[in-house]
């Protein structure tokens, strides 16, 4: 008789330890309640002014396609002669991975077709406008006799300006429908 007033009190010990670690009602609650996160302001690095709100996750990644553009034959030494496709805005993103390809308007061409992104700043600018692109970023493909489609590598390319203007040449014999992937990064 005495063993079952014992293992009814080592039950009774167990149950209580039990109850005791797990977390109360106040304590799951508190699990889900917000915290007060102080934000400390740099103004010559990043003015914060007003609320600080995060909706979602920072992305640490974006793929960004510029619009399917032709390329019309034209030299890669004279930037007078290249497509302008647009610009890509790579503020915040420190690298990219560029993808290139395209589908070749006829056959029996071959070269090369390429994508150029040339700094967008002033300084920049006023070079390519004199014939001479610096600091330009580079992705291409090779046109085969007889290819319908063109793919490039995929080089990965550190950013160093905030936007990029994006131009266009192709050395072949034939117009290409080319379109431009970027992966930014951080």
């Amino acid at each position: 008789m005495w063993h079952k007033a014992i293992y009814a009190l080592i039950l009774a010990a167990l149950l209580a330890v039990t109850l005791l670690l797990l977390p109360g009602e106040e304590a799951r609650a508190q699990r889900h309640e917000t915290e007060t996160v102080e934000v400390v302001n740099f103004p010559e690095v990043q003015e914060i002014a007003g609320g600080v709100e995060v909706e979602r996750p920072i992305p640490a990644a974006s793929l960004v396609a510029l619009p399917e553009t032709i390329a019309v034959p034209a030299t890669r030494d004279d930037p007078a002669q290249w497509v302008e496709v647009g610009v890509l805005d790579t503020a915040g993103w420190s690298h990219a991975v560029l993808s290139l390809t395209g589908e070749v308007r006829g056959r029996g061409a071959t070269g090369r077709v390429g994508a150029l992104l040339v700094p967008d700043v002033a300084p920049v600018r006023e070079a390519l406008d004199r014939g001479r692109a610096l600091f330009a970023l580079e992705v291409a493909a090779e046109v085969e006799a007889g290819a319908v489609w063109v793919e490039s590598e995929q080089p990965q390319v550190q950013l160093a300006f905030p936007r990029y203007r994006v131009f266009l040449y192709n050395s072949s014999e034939r117009s290409v429908a080319v379109r431009l992937y970027a992966y930014l990064t951080q």
